[in-house]
């Protein structure tokens, strides 16, 4: 399949090679940093554009892999191409951006994070699809398929709620990760002593449910050791982080 990538960062820095890999011909890669579009399109044995008006018009599948907030104004910028498909791979932006704009159009979200410079099993990635027709929706099945063993179809309405639990999972996960690195930095101690523990949390729920495995302060009520430790912190926001994710335990043990 002839597809172009509208796109040059994290997510398309992974699915492009992949689809290449998978045998398809990619033959555009645009991306508004020239040099951007270059890395990438070195890498697929692709074109490299960095202005819109010279997209590949007879391809058959345009995967558009840009930030949210410019999505909407990059498929506004799109010639009409009503013969392709058109897929975005954002997990919370709604299908119908495409509407009034594309006749055949959907989504192909890979649940997972992304660094350019950070290999990731897209085969283990689950991948979510939809499309506004049946053929449509084929199309992105057969795509995700190439790329992954783990692939569901969902609705607009599901992803957003997908995103918001991803957003929990990694983002504010990662995010405490980082004020535990600060909190144990200013103490003269490495992050590093942390991996054994958060590699072990990691790997309990995927055997107990996560409110199973649950343990710690919160979980067993002890109010003692919860006032300790929020007297011992110096930083306002980890003391109402600390006192919200503890609240929230507290009631879920409950």
């Amino acid at each position: 399949m002839k597809i172009v990538i509208i796109g040059s960062g994290n997510v398309a820095s992974h699915i492009a090679p992949a689809l290449h890999r998978a045998g398809h011909n990619i033959v555009q890669i645009f991306s508004p940093t020239p040099e951007h579009a270059q890395t990438l399109a070195a890498v697929t044995g692709s074109d490299a554009i960095s202005d819109i008006r010279n997209i590949d018009t007879t391809a058959q599948c345009y995967i558009y892999s840009v930030l949210d907030d410019v999505l909407p104004s990059v498929i506004g910028a799109m010639p009409a191409l009503p013969n392709a498909v058109h897929l975005h791979t954002a997990g919370s932006m709604d299908i119908n951006l495409f509407e009034g704009y594309q006749q055949r159009y959907g989504v192909l979200y890979p649940m997972q994070t992304f660094s350019k410079n950070v290999e990731v099993d897209l085969c283990t990635t689950p991948f979510f699809i939809e499309g506004n027709d049946q053929q449509t929706q084929d199309t992105a099945l057969q795509l995700a398929r190439q790329l992954s063993h783990r692939v569901i179809c969902a609705t607009t309405a599901q992803r957003t709620q997908l995103h918001i639990g991803a957003v929990f999972a990694s983002n504010f996960t990662n995010h405490l990760y980082a004020m535990c690195h600060d909190i144990l930095d200013a103490a003269g101690l490495p992050f590093d002593v942390m991996l054994p523990l958060i590699d072990a949390t990691a790997k309990k729920i995927h055997t107990l449910e996560p409110h199973k495995a649950q343990t710690g302060p919160a979980a067993r009520h002890d109010k003692k050791v919860m006032e300790k430790h929020i007297a011992a912190l110096t930083n306002d926001t980890q003391k109402k982080i600390y006192k919200l994710l503890s609240d929230s335990i507290e009631q879920s043990a409950e």
